[in-house]
């Protein structure tokens, strides 16, 4: 009897490491962990740059589009960005594409906000 449990604790335990093992696999492929504050905000234009900091001198994490939901996560003071119409932002927000997983930064002249 005691063999049977050993040998029962041993596969249990490695089928725990083999999942923990996965799931954590599994997270990096999102490359995404969810953020503080939750909006009901998507993009507002198709092609925005998510970047890897505020600032357009930093690298491109991915792209966002209409109708794909982000969650922001905070907002930050970046580069200036001209949004058109005679508008100018020097807020970033840190975002996190719902649809792919990327996570990083847009200038908020691409963020509609419907809290």
């Amino acid at each position: 009897m005691r063999v049977i449990s050993r040998t029962v604790l041993l596969a249990a335990t490695g089928l725990l490491v083999l999942g923990a093992t996965s799931m954590a696999q599994a997270g990096e492929a999102s490359a995404a962990l969810p953020c503080g504050q939750y909006w009901d905000a998507d993009f507002n234009t198709n092609g925005v740059n998510i970047r890897s900091g505020p600032g357009v001198g930093f690298g491109v994490n991915g792209v966002g589009y209409i109708g794909h939901k982000i969650d922001i996560c905070t907002s930050t003071r970046g580069d200036d960005v001209d949004c058109g119409n005679g508008r100018r932002h020097q807020t970033w927000d840190e975002i996190i594409d719902r649809r792919t997983g990327v996570r990083g930064f847009v200038s908020e002249c691409f963020v509609n906000y419907q809290r």
